[in-house]
């Protein structure tokens, strides 16, 4: 997914290649920063069954944020 996203990311600005792919990657440690830490606090309330059911609200969440996924 994340090659996909940032083909498409640097397929926009020839002249900005650089910059672009610093956004995605500050943009990839950052989501995995507060991943790792959300993952840690649910784990540390409730072990599997938190964390699992933190997954799944968060998909549910971004679903109905987004709306269902389509093709370009």
């Amino acid at each position: 997914m994340q090659v996909l996203a940032q083909a498409m990311v640097l397929s926009l600005d020839a002249a900005a290649r650089s910059r672009l792919n610093t956004a995605c990657v500050v943009g990839n440690v950052i989501g995995g920063a507060v991943g790792s830490t959300l993952t840690t606090l649910l784990w540390s309330l409730g072990g599997w069954a938190a964390v699992t059911t933190g997954g799944i609200g968060l998909i549910v969440w971004a679903t109905g944020r987004r709306g269902a996924l389509r093709a370009p």
